[in-house]
């Protein structure tokens, strides 16, 4: 599944590689691994958007149409890897899943025939999808992912088995319920954000430290850095 994963990512891969990993992601679906997003199955391929080199697709519909530049082609990349990882629950801010989904199906939508050449030249393999096909199941899965995000207001997904739907399902009714509710968990990427967050606080505050301990001066102001830089770091919890 490696090398799936890395085409989905748009790395670059050779001609052995992408034979490889479509080989090895027809496996993967043969197996019984789907698409899950909220309540709904979908076929693998819907979270494949990155097959298709989204900066690619969007960078040629960009051309010809003037984007909002505050979605940019890195926040489309690091939603489209995400999609792709199996076995594990990820989620994203309704809105802001809901702003990259409209945009790059609005470029897919602007560059069918661009699109479509691209999966023409993947290698064939008997059980794999004709071209047209693999564009409708991308496009309609991304239709329904948005109609889900308005539906439940939540956009969470995992690919794998029904064991790993049960997983997420489970993740999601845990992310409803009031925050003061002992079974409550925040999504994924809050507690990503949270966490990344953290450790930009965390840096900056060292350095703070650093600073005023080299400095000669208030040794009230010193005081008041540290108490409040270490009470800071104690935060474990997201507030």
């Amino acid at each position: 599944m490696m090398c799936l994963v890395r085409m989905i990512r748009g790395e670059s891969m050779t001609d052995q590689n992408i034979d490889e990993a479509v080989r090895h992601g027809l496996h993967a679906f043969a197996d019984g691994v789907a698409f899950h997003f909220n309540y709904v199955s979908l076929s693998p391929w819907t979270s494949a958007w990155g097959i298709f080199a989204p900066a690619d697709v969007v960078t040629e519909a960009r051309s010809a149409f003037p984007f909002d530049a505050a979605l940019s082609i890195d926040d489309m990349s690091q939603l489209t890897s995400t999609l792709t990882n199996v076995g594990t629950v990820e989620s994203a801010a309704p809105i802001q899943f809901g702003a990259i989904v409209t945009e790059f199906l609005l470029a897919m939508l602007m560059k069918s025939d661009y699109v479509i050449s691209r999966i023409q030249r993947w290698p064939r393999h008997p059980d794999l999808p004709a071209p047209e096909e693999i564009w409708r199941i991308v496009r309609d899965g991304m239709l329904t992912m948005l109609k889900c995000t308005v539906r439940d207001k939540c956009a969470f997904w995992t690919n794998g088995t029904a064991k790993h739907r049960e997983i997420m399902l489970e993740r999601v009714r845990r992310s409803m319920l009031p925050r003061e509710h002992g079974e409550y968990l925040c999504a994924p990427h809050v507690q990503r954000e949270f966490r990344d967050l953290m450790g930009r606080v965390n840096f900056q505050h060292r350095e703070l430290r650093k600073l005023v301990g080299s400095q000669k001066g208030d040794s009230m102001l010193k005081r008041e850095i540290y108490e409040v830089t270490e009470a800071w770091d104690q935060i474990t919890v997201i507030p």
